[in-house]
């Protein structure tokens, strides 16, 4: 460990420790200023893992401030410097806030929202993409949109017309449910389409739609019997 010619630990050498220690609990650096998912990914895994190694409060801070990396490093040295915050004072809580006031402010979280409770399943996307579109909107409100019936509403709100017809949010309890019951029921509408193109009328052979005339003496155009098509006036 290094020290000062006073004697005294020095601070790099502290967050050199601190690194060291961060790093060998599996705590992921942070550097993508100006991507708010990956802001609050970021939180949410830091999160993950303090609950698994039981990480006490005052030390949270202090392994989250030593995996910040290029200009989320500056931010922090800035925020130290202008509001006198040292690290071992500042609380988690406290630390999630400045941090989200920087990387996921106010004026974001609400263009997100407005975009989330009106994204919609587009023509040429599958359920999965759409499915994997909106569970990446979601991270944006982990703390926003916590009832899960809400989520379905607005998943099953975004659908085609087509899948919407025959799923209900009712009929699920999970966002897992209403996203595996929706790629049945898209997966079922596509083999529909295939079976159809592949009938052919078991009386002339041929694919065509209504009444099969063939063999009978009755006009194609107005299914009257004694003339052909091409005679008929109707």
């Amino acid at each position: 460990m290094k020290t000062r010619n006073d004697g005294h630990v020095s601070e790099e050498a502290d967050e050199s420790s601190d690194d060291e220690a961060a790093f060998s609990h599996g705590f992921a650096k942070f550097s993508e200023v100006g991507d708010p998912i990956a802001a609050m990914m970021w939180i949410s895994q830091m999160e993950d893992v303090f609950e698994l190694m039981k990480c006490a409060d005052e030390d949270k801070v202090k392994y989250g401030v030593s995996v910040l990396r290029s200009e989320a490093r500056v931010w922090w040295d800035r925020v130290k410097d202008t509001s006198g915050a040292a690290t071992p004072t500042m609380t988690w809580s406290r630390f999630k806030e400045v941090f989200r006031d920087e990387f996921y402010p106010l004026r974001v979280e609400l263009e997100l929202v407005q975009q989330y409770t009106t994204v919609k399943q587009e023509s040429n996307e599958s359920v999965r993409e759409y499915a994997n579109k909106f569970t990446k909107l979601w991270w944006f409100f982990w703390d926003y949109l916590t009832a899960e019936k809400r989520l379905i509403y607005l998943f099953v709100r975004g659908l085609t017309a087509e899948i919407k017809a025959v799923i209900s949010e009712n009929d699920v309890t999970t966002l897992d449910k209403a996203v595996q019951a929706a790629r049945e029921i898209n997966d079922r509408l596509i083999e529909e389409r295939k079976e159809r193109k592949r009938r052919k009328c078991t009386n002339c052979g041929k694919k065509h739609g209504g009444v099969c005339r063939y063999g009978s003496n009755e006009c194609y155009r107005c299914g009257k019997p004694g003339h052909l098509a091409r005679e008929c006036s109707a």
